[in-house]
């Protein structure tokens, strides 16, 4: 099953899935949660050094945009973690994207960052 979301999320990301023609930008389409919610999934799409998408289901409208808190990010920025897992935890709105504090998930589970 992941190894399908994965593959299908990797066409879309990298347009293997259309002609070139007729490729579009891919956007996060899926609502913006509360203040306080916690979203996990793995992040498809980087923005800049600070917006990223992470993938709450396989298609695009269902990739949620996020704007990284500028005290909690990787070294690197939002780019540090393309293809990690993540868990944040969504602290306010900015810029019509929910601001957020997000760690890498390991394998085992735990978080760091």
């Amino acid at each position: 099953m992941f190894r399908h979301f994965a593959a299908t999320a990797l066409a879309l990301t990298t347009g293997l899935a259309a002609p070139a023609a007729a490729q579009t930008a891919v956007s996060c389409g899926a609502k913006a949660p509360a203040a306080g919610a916690l979203v996990r999934g793995p992040v498809l799409q980087v923005i800049d050094a600070r917006t990223l998408c992470v993938a709450l289901g396989p298609l695009p409208q269902e990739w949620l945009r996020l704007k990284l808190r500028p005290a909690n990010g990787p070294h690197g920025g939002a780019q540090a973690l393309f293809a990690q897992t993540v868990s944040c935890r969504v602290a306010a709105h900015e810029a019509g994207a929910p601001l957020a504090a997000c760690d890498v998930v390991e394998s085992n589970g735990a978080t760091r960052f």
